[in-house]
């Protein structure tokens, strides 16, 4: 799968790098890699990412998997609210008696 990414006006070179470079950045964390990059004349950018097709079905087998890990995390986080209702309790009793 391809991604094709366009950076808007950017007359200097060093503004272009830091554009290029977080864009590069972003796209890497969701499994993109970059494989080219062009300045136009009109001073904007064109990127194009790839992501390889084993990163693309890991990323799908991991969003069907939080699927039921929310659910799990969900029920995780609410008996742990219930502990930290109890653990305040006991602080503002044990400040109260002080």
């Amino acid at each position: 799968m391809y991604r094709t990414v366009v950076i808007q006006y950017t007359p200097k070179a060093k503004q272009m790098a830091r554009r290029i470079e977080k864009e590069a950045n972003r796209m890497e964390q969701e499994g993109f890699s970059l494989v080219s990059c062009a300045v136009t004349p009109s001073a904007k950018g064109i990127l194009v990412f790839r992501r390889a097709p084993d990163a693309l079905a890991a990323k799908e087998e991991e969003a069907a998997g939080e699927g039921l890990d929310a659910e799990e995390k969900e029920e995780d986080e609410n008996e742990s609210e219930d502990g930290e209702d109890e653990e305040d309790e006991e602080d503002e009793d044990g400040e109260g008696g002080e």
